[in-house]
């Protein structure tokens, strides 16, 4: 079972099946969060933590994302999956795009022992740190 279906269950899993017009959207979307956005926020936390520093649940898209980038996240805002931070954010190399923040129980259930790093975690967070993507650090392939 995926990241996704175990926080959400069937809710998620049955979407391109209701809205078979964005199949493709709803389908990306949730590959791009559970194979690139998830386990890069893993190893960063992973990181952040052992050094005592801030942990993210953060990512940052560039605002010249595809627009098919754009509407996908759109539909995982709408499913709770993640949540759009704020918008007209700088990032690295001064590059402006929109801060998400990814659904906590979708991170945590990554983690081996979620009750032993949950609370680190939880209370550690910073939007100042986020995977960026989109730009010239980590690109987006369109859906």
């Amino acid at each position: 079972m995926n990241t996704i279906d175990l926080i959400f269950g069937a809710e998620h899993s049955t979407l391109p099946e209701k809205y078979a017009g964005h199949r493709t959207l709803i389908d990306w979307g949730r590959q791009f969060i559970e194979s690139e956005v998830l386990p890069d926020l893993q190893r960063k936390n992973v990181i952040y933590l052992q050094a005592e520093q801030k942990s993210t649940c953060f990512f940052w898209i560039h605002r010249d994302a595809p627009q098919p980038v754009k509407e996908s996240l759109k539909l995982l805002a709408y499913t709770g999956i993640v949540s759009e931070h704020a918008t007209g954010i700088r990032a690295t190399r001064s590059e402006v795009g929109t801060r998400y923040a990814v659904n906590l129980g979708c991170l945590l259930a990554l983690e081996a022992t979620p009750t032993a790093t949950a609370f680190p975690i939880a209370k550690n967070l910073t939007p100042k740190r986020m995977g960026e993507y989109g730009a010239i650090t980590a690109p987006i392939t369109p859906c």
